[in-house]
């Protein structure tokens, strides 16, 4: 989703990006659902809260110990998802005391640890965006990393991987990432939403900025033909946009994937989004709690760099609670 407040602090650096989700700056969510897409395979109220649902045969994840860029072969099955995935290359468990956890303090974010395809640990910054000695607010809880939105825009508040993923046509790869997004909101002056995207990270030579999948993004206070909660609030939806060459330019969606009766701002679950080659362009899907929720009818001719895996908030104060994304973990599978 689109930033409209760009703060003037960031100057060309926010010119070059406009947002934190490189969207354009004088851009608005639709606000509603856009249908063009492939619905969810199954209805909404089939999905279960905190990562329940199992498809095609997955197992529900349990904690892990491999550190993030290793190859394996498969110890913790996907919740769910695509099947054939054998190779576990991203294993990263947040938690201070938590069991399997290999990430248990902030002190281990922001390592000197290489970029790329066998890239590990994760930044508090985003190269070409974030103003210099600036991080996410991070805090490790005994089972999660915390992240906050914050009232200052121009810091942000989110994680950037080392690990970088395009598939290419001997390889394939799939994403699962298990958090509790917490409530953001788009208008009132808040400007500030929990997400999960795909987007050109922090190597050195990464390039061109113009690719984008967001996976997941949610708004407290925009409807996309949702129900409003008991205090008129909508947590049970996500929205998934797609951005391309040229100019970045918003090429699908936002598409609107309903989640039932799961309240996702406040329970933990699982977003997926696996990436295939097909005919030289970058096919996605996205998944919930294990099941598909959203088949791409048009993919990307990707022009970027491989993207790095992003979580967490565009910056700004939410004005609603509970305003805390609680990430556990994030893991990468390929054939």
């Amino acid at each position: 989703m689109p930033n409209t407040s760009p703060d003037p602090l960031l100057g060309t650096a926010l010119l070059a990006l406009a947002v934190w989700s490189g969207c354009s700056a004088d851009s608005r969510p639709s606000n509603t659902a856009d249908a063009s897409a492939t619905p969810a395979s199954g209805t909404a109220g089939s999905l279960m809260a905190s990562g329940g649902a199992t498809a095609s045969g997955g197992a529900t994840a349990s904690g892990g110990t491999t550190a993030s860029g290793g190859t394996t072969a498969v110890a913790t099955a996907p919740v769910g998802g695509p099947v054939g995935y054998s190779t576990l290359v991203v294993d990263d468990v947040f938690g201070a005391t938590r069991a399997g956890a290999n990430i248990t303090a902030t002190t281990e974010l922001d390592p000197a640890t290489p970029y790329g395809v066998h890239g590990t640990g994760w930044d508090t910054w985003q190269r070409g965006w974030s103003p210099a000695n600036t991080h996410a607010t991070a805090v490790m809880r005994a089972d999660h990393l915390e992240l906050d939105p914050t009232n200052d825009k121009t810091i942000p508040g989110f994680i950037v991987s080392h690990f970088e993923m395009l598939p290419i046509a001997t390889m394939s790869y799939y994403l699962e990432v298990r958090a509790t997004t917490g409530r953001g909101a788009y208008g009132n002056g808040a400007n500030t939403w929990p997400a999960i995207w795909l987007y050109a990270g922090n190597e050195s030579t990464a390039n061109d900025q113009e690719s984008e999948i967001d996976i997941m993004e949610t708004y407290a206070d925009e409807v996309f033909g949702t129900s409003a909660d008991a205090d008129g609030l909508h947590t049970q939806y996500f929205t998934t946009t797609i951005h391309a060459s040229p100019n970045h330019a918003t090429t699908g969606g936002p598409f609107t994937n309903l989640t039932g009766a799961v309240d996702i701002t406040t329970s933990a679950n699982v977003y997926g989004c696996e990436l295939t080659l097909v005919g030289g362009k970058v096919h996605w899907q996205i998944y919930f709690n294990g099941a598909v929720v959203r088949t791409a009818t048009s993919d990307i001719a990707w022009t970027s760099s491989a993207p790095a895996i992003l979580i967490g908030w565009n910056p700004g104060p939410s004005p609603y609670t509970p305003a805390v994304f609680q990430l556990e973990w994030v893991r990468v599978w390929s054939r």
